[in-house]
């Protein structure tokens, strides 16, 4: 005889520890799970201070996107104003690296906190964040007034 299984003895060990600790699962429809504020999840469209959108159609987060989640439908006026006709972000190919967030340099775009984000029906992965949009014109600042401008003493 070899000796001892000590196996059974060391898993024996394992399953009396694990059974007086306390419980690490939640109950999920009842309980939600406590998200960390840095999680990146899904993209969202970041509100200014009066509640509209400051994307201006520059189409650097669709290009920054590594999987082409992100297209932008845009027409341009012979003003030269843009118009967001479709802001399309794919859920379903998203890999969440938040490349997007990064290069949008009007900081327009946030990784939200939904974790959520499973469903039956492929066409829901599929959204229009910004449909029918004119895009954000940023206003210009005001030239400070020069008192001398006036003045011609020569």
């Amino acid at each position: 005889m070899r000796g001892l299984p000590t196996g059974i003895f060391k898993s024996l060990r394992i399953a009396f520890k694990n059974l007086f600790r306390p419980n690490m699962v939640i109950q999920y429809p009842k309980q939600r799970a406590i998200i960390p504020e840095r999680a990146r999840w899904a993209v969202e469209i970041k509100p200014a201070q009066d509640g509209s959108h400051r994307c201006q159609a520059c189409r650097i987060c669709e290009g920054a996107c590594p999987h082409h989640c992100i297209k932008l439908d845009i027409t341009t006026a012979e003003d030269r104003s843009k118009h967001i006709d479709h802001w399309w972000f794919d859920r379903g190919s998203c890999m969440m690296c938040g490349l997007c967030v990064e290069a949008c340099p009007f900081d327009a775009i946030r990784m939200g906190h939904d974790y959520e984000l499973a469903h039956a029906d492929p066409a829901l992965l599929v959204l229009d964040l910004l449909p029918d949009t004119p895009a954000y014109v940023r206003p210009k600042p005001a030239r400070p007034v020069d008192p001398n401008a006036g003045d011609t003493d020569a």
